[in-house]
């Protein structure tokens, strides 16, 4: 069956079976740095990590190497394909992650930065041609059931009798009342220790504030990659060398002028330079 990497540049006629990957364009991933001990706990926690409104998107899980990560596609992502010849819908993390940049045929490339696939324009110079991975690749099991998000399955059904089934009971034996709300308190505390969390809220809220920061940083990086891929290329140019080290990014584009004016509507420009003759302009960016 064919593989494709479906990107905001789609436009092939597919008339056969095939398997979807999505592009990073239309997915958000974060690792889950929480102890879990399995996918399903990972997808129960999936949908707290981002900041994201949960009536809108699907969230999901997956596990590379020995890590897990959450994922979040949204339910009303349109793809420009006929339902019946999709058989699957991957993302890309997860069925290329043993590639480190990938040249795309619409001018694009996949490059990973921190691990995470990120589109940029122009295409890498130690890249690999996409059709040459798409037909080398081993599909993981991993696949997000997208247009089919409102089904119950069996195992779900019996969950929400069950919670029925309970509340039912529980509203006619009202004098165990006070004994049920403790096991709901002893099982949070439960629930904490197997964790190994702290018990009191000042330990417990440092630990958010510590994700909190993590996740803006995660945001603030993803925002400056999205301006980066806006600089207006054109055909030929394309971007060398990318490198982020904290505060600062290191930005080598083979192109025909300085891309002064562009970058500095965004970032604070520390230096930068040209190089006529090779046609190789080099910037270092101030992203605080």
């Amino acid at each position: 069956m064919k593989n494709i990497l479906y990107t905001r540049d789609f436009k092939e006629n597919i008339k056969e079976d095939v398997n979807v990957i999505l592009s990073p364009q239309y997915y958000w991933i974060k690792k889950i740095d929480i102890p879990v001990k399995n996918r399903r706990e990972a997808k129960k926690i999936a949908k707290n990590i981002f900041d994201l409104k949960q009536d809108e998107y699907y969230f999901d899980a997956v596990k590379i190497g020995n890590d897990y990560y959450a994922v979040a596609i949204r339910k009303d992502l349109n793809i420009n394909i006929d339902k019946k010849y999709i058989k699957s819908v991957r993302i890309a993390q997860t069925e290329l992650d043993e590639f480190e940049c990938i040249n795309l045929p619409n001018g694009f490339s996949l490059k990973k930065v921190e691990g995470m696939f990120f589109c940029f324009p122009g295409h890498s110079d130690n890249g690999v041609c996409l059709y040459n991975v798409l037909e080398k690749i081993s599909l993981s099991d991993y696949t997000f059931n997208i247009f089919n998000t409102l089904n119950i399955d069996v195992k779900n059904f019996i969950k929400i009798m069950t919670v029925l089934i309970f509340i039912f009971i529980s509203l006619i034996i009202r004098n165990v009342t006070y004994f049920t709300e403790n096991q709901k308190i002893l099982k949070k505390f439960e629930y904490l220790k197997s964790y190994g969390l702290p018990l009191n809220n000042y330990q417990l809220n440092a630990i958010l504030k510590d994700y909190e920061t993590k996740y803006n940083k995660i945001i603030n990086t993803k925002k400056v990659l999205s301006y980066i891929n806006r600089i207006p290329l054109r055909p030929g140019e394309y971007i060398k060398e990318f490198v982020l080290d904290k505060n600062k990014i290191t930005l080598t584009i083979h192109t025909n002028k300085k891309r002064d004016d562009f970058l500095s509507h965004k970032f604070k420009i520390i230096k930068s330079s040209f190089d006529k003759s090779h046609h190789i302009y080099k910037v270092v960016l101030d992203v605080k």
